[in-house]
């Protein structure tokens, strides 16, 4: 899994050579028909990581929601299950407040852990089961900067 968390920070343009990564803890998910797990965050950690071990047709996805949808020009615009009649038309990627995924088994999603997000109700009758992590990031003894945690190594236990 290393190589997936480089790979994402590689992607959002971070020079990893300046950051530490650890597991804080993992645990799996089991999800059986009709189940689903509500909205929550990990704001303990910097990184989410989900390996789906098993995901069968129909077992629900996930949903990744945006609280505050990026182009909502008037507040709650988007965020009502009601669309603001009579300006509203219809649901599209520029008024979303959620994105929905449905991975695949075998398949690896990273995302930042502060990203509130839930699963989707399955409807299969097989169990959807996961392997979930949180990650924290800190710099290495030899960087510096305000925004993230510091080496481990620069700690005082009290």
């Amino acid at each position: 899994m290393v190589p997936h968390i480089h790979r994402y920070l590689e992607l959002l343009q971070l020079r990893t050579e300046h950051l530490e990564i650890y597991f804080q803890r993992s645990w799996p998910t089991h999800t059986m028909s009709n189940q689903q797990i509500a909205p929550h965050n990990h704001e303990n950690a910097h990184i989410r990581l989900v390996y789906y071990l098993s995901k069968p047709q129909r077992a629900g996805g996930l949903r990744l929601l945006m609280p505050n949808a990026p182009n909502e020009i008037v507040a709650n615009l988007f965020g009502s299950s009601v669309a603001v009649a009579p300006f509203f038309i219809e649901r599209t990627p520029f008024n979303a407040t959620h994105a929905d995924l449905d991975l695949e088994q075998g398949q690896v999603l990273i995302f930042p852990a502060k990203t509130m997000h839930q699963t989707l109700p399955s409807e299969s009758d097989d169990d959807r089961i996961s392997l979930v992590a949180d990650i924290a990031v800190t710099l290495n003894a030899e960087s510096e900067c305000e925004k993230f945690m510091p080496a481990l190594s620069m700690w005082k236990k009290l």
